[in-house]
């Protein structure tokens, strides 16, 4: 039988969970949308649009698309996971596709955008970066849940 402060620390961990899964939700869609979207224009007179599938060195035939995509799934699964309590979620369940997908636009932001002298930023990387911003907040409004303070 649960206690009075031990209910508590229950119901307030499920509004926690409520709000920190569809953050992470939302930032997984917004991450794949952006990686689909244009992220950045070469030229001035004929212009070059490319989106996240066109960037960045080719590793074995892949961009950085896929990379993306694929920590928009891990994203997207941790949010479900986190909303719908499968099982006891924890901070790291959107952290870390957060930080690969970030540290993945890291890598080939200075390849991208100053490579070229008319480049221009489009909304596929602002997108991207929303949705990254997202998942790390899911992980930050998750901190309560698994540091809870001590009275």
């Amino acid at each position: 039988m649960a206690t009075g402060s031990a209910a508590s620390a229950a119901r307030r961990d499920a509004r926690i969970y409520r709000v920190a899964g569809p953050l992470a939700i939302i930032g997984a869609v917004l991450l794949a949308a952006g990686t689909t979207m244009p992220w950045v224009t070469h030229g001035t007179k004929v212009q070059v649009r490319l989106d996240g599938f066109q960037l960045g060195p080719a590793i074995r035939g892949f961009g950085v698309g896929p990379v993306l995509v694929a920590a928009a799934a891990v994203l997207f699964l941790a949010g479900g996971v986190t909303t719908f309590r499968l099982w006891r979620p924890n901070l790291a369940m959107p952290l870390v596709p957060s930080v690969v997908a970030g540290l993945v636009i890291a890598n080939v932001w200075n390849q991208v955008f100053w490579s070229v002298a008319s480049s221009t930023l489009d909304a596929g990387a602002i997108v991207c970066l929303l949705g990254i911003a997202l998942g790390l907040a899911s992980s930050i409004v998750m901190l309560p849940a698994e540091h809870p303070r001590s009275r």
